[in-house]
């Protein structure tokens, strides 16, 4: 069931961001939801969790264009579903290295600059790997 809901959740938001490049926030909110009413309040409990999310919302804050408040967001929320520190920094590597390797591909392919990339589905590979 949690990753059947999982599923469904991050083939919606990456669709939706590969289409207009924006994360809904109703769509977070639903994942968000669903998360609590499957896990129940014990996902909150990780004490490293409110340090990432401190860490995070100063990063939107500072890092400006690169990346979206909504990948932000989403990256909030994926991190109530890692059990520890080290496994929220190895998906979140593992997120960037496949973004990485598609945006270096993209880059080969047109000889383009400055194209969007939907890091959604990069952050729930990452996660879900």
């Amino acid at each position: 069931m949690d990753l059947a809901v999982f599923l469904f959740f991050a083939l919606r938001i990456s669709l939706s961001d590969i289409a207009i490049y924006t994360i809904r926030n109703w769509d977070l909110g639903y994942f968000l939801l669903s998360i609590f009413i499957l896990h129940g309040t014990m996902l909150v409990a990780s004490f490293y969790k409110y340090p990432v999310a401190l860490v995070l919302m100063v990063s939107a804050l500072l890092i400006g264009n690169w990346i979206g408040a909504g990948d932000l967001k989403l990256l909030m929320v994926l991190t109530l579903l890692t059990s520890n520190y080290q496994d929220w920094i190895f998906a979140l590597i593992r997120s960037l290295l496949f973004a990485g390797l598609f945006a270096f591909g993209k880059l080969l392919r047109r000889r383009e600059n400055g194209e969007l990339i939907a890091m959604a589905p990069f952050l729930f590979l990452g996660f879900i790997f």
